[in-house]
């Protein structure tokens, strides 16, 4: 839980901003308005379905910088918001975590979610009883098909973690004129392209699929603040393999590493491009790339039947290493 609680706090210093998504939050302080608070939480243990919820307080949701200056009375504040649940609250465990060198402490807030559906009164004698549901960042009531949905077990995420990035981008110029006119060749049109290779643990503990079509890689370079790249797994297939892929999903039925490629193609006259990627916007590209010391990729993951997206960025470092392959023109890797 500490070790959580501490990644949590790391992500968000990297980011220079908060690290909420669906299912973890960060606050300031104990909201002070316990019927509020109430169905916040109700609302996010609906929508996880099975998966934990954590709450990390003292900590400005914005910057990802640590208040821990707040005094908080958990035993006395946790009883105040139980009451406002009809029947049955979320289970809820704490931990006190040591986060600076001024002796700066978070409180985490870990809530088990495996009794849905939690609902919470209202205080209104015309609708005494709310299921509330989280959309983003937004608390609102629960649809009919989504109250079905929390009735149903949900796959949970296996613990995923990017053990090595490889980025590489090639460039071939236009055709020139007199090699068209000498060589009786077709004019080639200037093309620029990114190759993403990531390798993944999965800690796969029962069989999970991995829908194609739901999972994401972003490229954040100073020109292209955010590019996706075409996602596809690469797998052996087999009788004896762990891991099954094809062009729809894979399947992963064992503790592995799970290949992922990402590709991007730029090419001065094609329509995809943000600036239709004429010449001008390609060789300043390629000109960017080649000073580029360090770019950052994100990886989105989603599990068949699951709540939950697992989203992680890591910074890629220049690969300075010698190369003899005319079109490729720079390399960055990250390990761990």
């Amino acid at each position: 839980m500490e070790a959580q609680v501490l990644q949590l706090v790391e992500r968000s210093r990297q980011r220079g901003q908060g690290d909420e998504d669906s299912f973890v939050e960060l606050k300031r302080e104990l909201p002070k308005d316990h019927k509020k608070a109430a169905r916040q939480i109700a609302a996010i243990c609906n929508a996880a379905r099975g998966n934990e919820v954590v709450w990390v307080v003292d900590i400005d949701e914005r910057t990802g910088d640590i208040i821990g200056a707040t005094e908080t009375d958990l035993e006395a504040w946790w009883p105040q918001v139980e009451k406002h649940f009809d029947e049955l609250p979320p289970e809820m465990s704490d931990i006190i975590v040591p986060s600076g060198p001024e002796g700066q402490v978070l409180l985490g807030l870990f809530f088990t979610t495996d009794r849905p559906p939690y609902v919470v009164k209202t205080g209104v004698a015309t609708a005494e009883r709310e299921v509330p549901w989280r959309e983003g960042n937004r608390t609102r009531s629960a649809r009919r098909n989504e109250i079905l949905r929390m009735l149903l077990p949900a796959t949970k995420m296996p613990r995923l973690e990017i053990r090595e990035v490889e980025l590489s981008c090639q460039y071939r110029a236009r055709s020139a004129t007199e090699e068209i006119a000498t060589q009786n060749i077709f004019p080639r049109p200037a093309n620029l392209w990114i190759n993403m290779r990531a390798s993944i643990f999965v800690e796969a503990l029962n069989p999970v699929v991995f829908p194609q079509h739901e999972q994401y890689a972003y490229l954040h370079t100073v020109l292209l603040p955010r590019k996706s790249l075409a996602v596809r797994f690469l797998a052996k297939n087999g009788p004896n393999t762990w891991i099954e892929a094809n062009n729809h999903a894979a399947l992963v039925k064992n503790p592995t590493i799970l290949t992922l490629a990402g590709d991007a193609n730029f090419s001065d006259g094609s329509a995809e491009s943000p600036s239709a990627h004429d010449g001008e916007f390609l060789e300043k590209l390629r000109l960017s790339l080649l000073e580029e010391e360090k770019v950052s990729v994100s990886i989105s993951l989603s599990v068949a039947g699951g709540a939950i997206k697992w989203t992680e960025s890591v910074s890629l470092l220049r690969d300075s290493r010698p190369h003899e392959y005319a079109p490729l023109i720079a390399r960055w890797a990250f390990e761990k």
